[in-house]
C-alpha cells in the first residue's frame, strides 16, 4: 500500500530489501496513553508493505489512563503509523484512524529509530 506520499514512502520502498531476512528485522515499541474517557482501539500500519499490527482486522485495546506498550517486529527503515479510534464510533479518531484511511502529519515513525511516546487527548 503506497498511498501516503507525505510519509516519504516511495523513496523508502527502494531502501527495503526485495526479500526480508531476519537481519533486516528489529523491534520498535510504541508507548501509548489514553487521556480520554473513551474506549479506544488502536492498530499500527506499515506504509510500504502490507504489515499491520495486530493484523487480521483486529485492534489492540487502549483503555484507562495507564501507559501501554506495544512492541512491533518490523523491517528496519520502514515507516509505521498508528491509527486509533473510539470503539463503535469510527468517526472520532487519532493518527491515521481505522484501516489507515486518514491523513496524518505526525503519527508515523521509522522502524529502528527508537521507541515512540503518544498521548491521545480529546
Amino acid at each position: 500500500m503506497i498511498t501516503k506520499i507525505a510519509c516519504g514512502c516511495v523513496a523508502l520502498l527502494a531502501l527495503l530489501p526485495a526479500r526480508v531476512s531476519s537481519q533486516d528485522m528489529t523491534d520498535m515499541t510504541w508507548h501509548m496513553r489514553n487521556n480520554t474517557s473513551y474506549h479506544v482501539g488502536i492498530s499500527f500500519y506499515s506504509q510500504v508493505r502490507s504489515g499491520e499490527w495486530p493484523g487480521n482486522g483486529k485492534a489492540y485495546e487502549l483503555s484507562g489512563y495507564e501507559r501501554h506498550g506495544y512492541t512491533l517486529r518490523c523491517v528496519r527503515g520502514e515507516d509505521i503509523c498508528y491509527g486509533a479510534w473510539v470503539v463503535g464510533h469510527n468517526t472520532t479518531y487519532w493518527g491515521s484512524g481505522v484501516d489507515d484511511d486518514q491523513y496524518c502529519s505526525n503519527c508515523c515513525s521509522t522502524c529502528g529509530d527508537g521507541d515512540q511516546e503518544v498521548t491521545l487527548d480529546k
